[in-house]
């Protein structure tokens, strides 16, 4: 949205409720490459430690992959819900997979991840096998605690805040949480909130992790190290992680394939079948009407303007998700 919205950028840099620095104003393409190089080469200022690098990829390493099992299947799913009808195609998912779903607001995204949670039922369908254990992180927060961030956490798993594990270091400290913990839940802002959910969800061990809008109110570098956390999570724990998210450079960064919803807002959904990165951020951007280039040093995904050269070229190639 910066790159497409901007002509000129500054980079504000430092550490969260402690100190913060603004950098030399650069185009955007300049600014927004060397903000994820973590490093200002017209200041010698390195202000992260590693980069964030886009991986060019039609397939994810799971279909290239022999041997990967079918962790979760689901039969077609029929869901009548107030006057709003959700379909939902035949599909399956393999251990260690992300599963990024995609679609306008009100096309039937959150009635599914409530589905395959188990909060609601379907008129028709199923999900097996049965008996697999679930973490869900809801779109909608409940802030009506009256414990501390500490208490709230330990709750999910005693052990989320030993300081010697991994999960420690890369989301309790790299989300600033162990600032807060002694904070009451109900106290929170919306941003701290969203970080308190997204740990806690993680730090279960689970079959299935469905997160439906993890990204909401954390800015870039948060998005960054929820993104690699759910990544790795799901390889190592062989999971499945269903993922719903406005933001498409999380989905291009993390989703091995992607479910796209369509329809009619409010009235009618259709969730279709998983289907590669590539063909599925196609499908989802020709309904909106945007075109997608790469860029040549970071590979990150970029927007091309409306009826640019670029738009009108890719739109006749029916390429909406350029992979070059």
């Amino acid at each position: 949205v910066v790159d497409f919205l901007t002509d000129l950028v500054s980079i504000m840099y430092g550490e969260g409720g402690v100190y913060g620095k603004v950098s030399k104003t650069y185009s955007s393409r300049v600014g927004i490459n060397n903000f994820l190089d973590g490093f200002l080469p017209a200041e010698n200022i390195k202000f992260r430690e590693s980069n964030i690098k886009f991986n060019i990829r039609e397939l994810s390493d799971l279909d290239l992959a022999k041997n990967v099992n079918t962790r979760v299947r689901w039969s077609k799913i029929v869901k009548d819900l107030e006057g709003f009808k959700l379909i939902v195609e035949e599909g399956e998912a393999r251990e260690g997979e992300v599963i990024g779903i995609l679609g306008q607001n009100g096309i039937g995204k959150t009635t599914f991840a409530r589905i395959l949670v188990n909060e609601i039922k379907p008129e028709y369908g199923e999900i097996s096998p049965p008996g697999l254990t679930l973490s869900y992180k809801p779109q909608k927060l409940v802030a009506d605690y009256d414990i501390n961030v500490q208490e709230f956490l330990e709750n999910f798993r005693k052990d989320i805040l030993s300081t010697s594990s991994w999960f420690f270091e890369e989301v309790i400290r790299k989300l600033g949480i162990h600032r807060f913990l002694e904070s009451k839940v109900k106290e929170l802002s919306g941003g701290e909130l969203q970080k308190v959910y997204v740990a806690a969800s993680l730090s279960r061990e689970a079959d299935i992790y469905v997160l439906d809008e993890p990204s909401s109110y954390l800015d870039i570098e948060e998005r960054y190290v929820v993104s690699k956390a759910i990544k790795r999570i799901t390889r190592e724990r062989k999971s499945v992680t269903f993922l719903i998210d406005h933001d498409l450079a999380i989905h291009d960064y993390i989703s091995d394939r992607i479910m796209v919803f369509t329809g009619k807002p409010g009235i009618e959904g259709i969730g279709n079948a998983p289907t590669t990165l590539k063909r599925g951020m196609n499908e989802f951007l020709k309904v909106v009407g945007i075109t997608f280039r790469r860029d040549s040093d970071s590979g990150r995904p970029r927007v091309n303007k409306l009826d640019s050269f670029l738009d009108r070229i890719q739109k006749q190639k029916n390429e909406y998700y350029s992979m070059e």
